[in-house]
């Protein structure tokens, strides 16, 4: 093991499958205790699985953040702050233990946050979360951002010192907000 036990994301790649849609890949997170085989495995950037994933083996101290430069959003506005998971059939720890979305601007922000119960999914399919009522934070212009202004944002299950695992993490997803528009009815 190396002196340091925690995973440091990789730079991401400013990669917009639509337009200013950010898809945040495994290696581009960071996790705590992510070095550490007996409690994680963290995919390699040149993993050429379809859908390549961190696997949370067992931890008590769930923490995967990333960031992006506030620069990097063509326009400001509303964004939604998600995570698309998956849970292993044999995941356990996770009744009555919600993980958190947090996310905030600049390191000194306040933190919004969303909490999502994962215990009732199984390893069916992957899903986003928080399901419901996103998360959805304010982007501003990023002309008048400050050059080390970032978004910052996090999956989190820090306070209950409870042993978890089966969780599969594939990607943090920033998007806009979608707008619903009222019509008039006669």
């Amino acid at each position: 093991m190396t002196s340091d036990p925690h995973y440091k994301a990789k730079a991401y790649k400013k990669v917009l499958e639509k337009e200013e849609e950010f898809h945040i890949k495994p290696w581009e997170l960071s996790v705590v205790w992510g070095k550490d085989k007996r409690y994680w495995s963290v995919p390699d950037p040149n993993d050429t699985r379809k859908d390549p994933h961190i696997e949370l083996l067992q931890v008590s101290w769930l923490e995967v953040t990333g960031s992006i430069k506030l620069k990097d959003f063509a326009k400001p506005g509303k964004y939604n702050v998600s995570f698309r998971i998956g849970m292993k059939k044999d995941a356990f720890g996770w009744s009555g233990m919600p993980v958190y979305i947090m996310a905030k601007i600049g390191k000194k922000g306040k933190y919004i946050w969303r909490s999502a119960n994962i215990a009732h999914k199984d390893d069916s399919t992957n899903f986003e979360i928080p399901e419901g009522a996103p998360l959805q934070i304010d982007i501003p212009d990023p002309d008048d951002c400050i050059e080390d202004e970032e978004l910052h944002f996090g999956l989190y299950e820090v306070w209950k010192g409870r042993w978890k695992g089966g969780l599969q993490i594939y990607e943090a997803i920033i998007k806009p907000a979608e707008t619903k528009i009222k019509i008039a009815s006669n």
